[in-house]
């Protein structure tokens, strides 16, 4: 724990942060680390008094920004964040630069509260290919700069959220849209889904508060549902696999199961004791699987039809 304006390190000292080590760091001026340092831990910046707190302008492993307050962070070269970045309680992470600098986050971006300000233009969040962006109620003022893919997930306990410039809008970005959130999370802006759509829990808004917003899945996307629902059906490519996983409730299916008879093509049950009661008549044209627990093909009125097409297993 460091709390002082003072470089006490001896030009000749050596620190080594092991994994799941913490440097946390109160210290309003840039805090002072020895030029020998070995970073595989977290350094926290965590100061709690009036006025801003200046970061170190380095190399992180894990960044972690925490307690209430302005941590600015004014890039005098191009940074890497090797490990992952995370905002809580109602800190504030200021990007700032005079002249264009990168810093690059190569592992996970976790908003869980406060802000991630990137709004300097000269100050750009770069994030590696495949990153994690896992967001509870934090926002992010401006989009990153994304890789090729990215992978989102929704993680609130306590408050809606509505998405924000963390939820790319590139129709080729985005792979894995998880929603493990147990509130509501309301989509702000058209996205598509490349790889998986997962309903975990809570209510996903996925056509908007004013009902104008669209999911799209790409071709060849699955959606998995657990104890999660959908408000609206999404715009399915020319095919989609679902699946139904839920271990502790029943569920009746919903705008997530498409009505075409040429879209779905993998269905999958596997809800243990959970029953899945159809809400509308379906065509699989690819495999149906009943792994576990009882799939009430019919419907609850008993008036609706399971259909198998040509060469569906």
């Amino acid at each position: 724990f460091h709390s002082t304006t003072t470089n006490f390190w001896n030009a000749a000292a050596v620190l080594v942060l092991e994994n799941g080590s913490i440097y946390k760091t109160t210290a309003s001026n840039p805090t002072a680390f020895p030029s020998t340092m070995t970073n595989n831990g977290t350094v926290r910046y965590q100061r709690t008094a009036a006025g801003d707190q200046t970061m170190t302008d380095m190399d992180y492993y894990r960044l972690e920004i925490s307690y209430s307050g302005n941590k600015v962070w004014t890039l005098g070269a191009n940074r890497i964040i090797q490990d992952s970045l995370e905002v809580n309680n109602s800190g504030t992470l200021v990007l700032a630069a005079a002249n264009p600098q990168t810093v690059t986050l190569n592992g996970t971006l976790r908003l869980t509260t406060g802000t991630l300000n990137n709004s300097n233009p000269s100050a750009v969040l770069a994030l590696a290919d495949g990153i994690i962006i896992s967001r509870a109620t934090g926002t992010i003022t401006n989009p990153p700069a994304f890789g090729s893919s990215v992978n989102v997930r929704y993680t609130s306990t306590t408050l809606d959220v509505t998405t924000g410039p963390e939820l790319p809008t590139a129709n080729d970005v985005l792979r894995i849209l998880h929603i493990p959130s147990s509130m509501t999370v309301t989509l702000a802006a058209n996205v598509t889904v490349n790889d998986t759509l997962s309903l975990y829990s809570g209510i996903f808004d996925s056509d908007g508060a004013d009902n104008d917003k669209v999911v799209t899945l790409a071709d060849g996307a699955t959606i998995r549902r657990v104890n999660g629902s959908m408000t609206a059906a999404p715009a399915f490519g020319s095919s989609v696999n679902v699946r139904y996983t839920s271990s502790s409730q029943n569920t009746t299916t919903g705008p997530e199961l498409p009505t075409s008879a040429t879209v779905l093509a993998d269905l999958q049950v596997m809800s243990d004791i959970a029953i899945v009661t159809l809400n509308s008549s379906v065509t699989v044209n690819g495999n149906l699987t009943l792994s576990n627990g009882i799939f009430d093909n019919n419907g609850s009125a008993d008036d609706l039809t399971l259909t198998l097409a040509n060469n569906s297993t």
